[in-house]
């Protein structure tokens, strides 16, 4: 079976502690789902229509902190101080994730970066995309419109 092209500005190694960690997170969103509290999937996410994805706006979820970290991009823990690796501290990764900052949708992220970077849009947005899904699938960052979606 073919793996999909790699894209050549993220690279991501998920160890059992960061695994771990987003198991524990996933089962505390659960928790709050069940609470009554707006709940995804990431699998959703993944699925949802070109515009439609474009449209979301991420924001990062108050218990964490986002900075650099050596050469890479961490989360970490405000409470805890656990800290997630979540990709090396390139050009691209940090003005991708200054970009998404609960104010701008996911397509206007993706144009600025594309202007930034001297990229096609769809090389952007591409980008973008896979970064935010980084964050999602670590439960750092989440919709914050998910239920404004038709």
């Amino acid at each position: 079976m073919s793996r999909a092209p790699r894209n050549p500005h993220l690279e991501f190694a998920v160890t059992r502690r960061t695994f771990f960690r987003a198991l524990l997170a996933q089962a505390r969103e659960a928790a709050g789902s069940l609470r009554g509290q707006p709940c995804f999937s990431l699998s959703a996410l993944q699925d949802l229509p070109p515009d439609q994805l474009a449209r979301l706006v991420p924001e990062v979820q108050p218990g964490w902190a986002l900075h650099v970290e050596g050469d890479r991009l961490v989360a970490r823990g405000r409470e805890t101080g656990a800290v997630l690796d979540l990709a090396p501290a390139t050009k691209e990764n940090i003005l991708t994730l200054n970009l998404l900052d609960g104010d701008r949708t996911i397509g206007s992220a993706g144009r600025r970066l594309a202007r930034e970077m001297g990229w096609s849009e769809e090389e952007a947005m591409a980008h973008v995309r896979e970064f935010f899904f980084v964050l999602a699938g670590t439960l750092v960052c989440r919709p914050r419109n998910m239920g404004d979606l038709d």
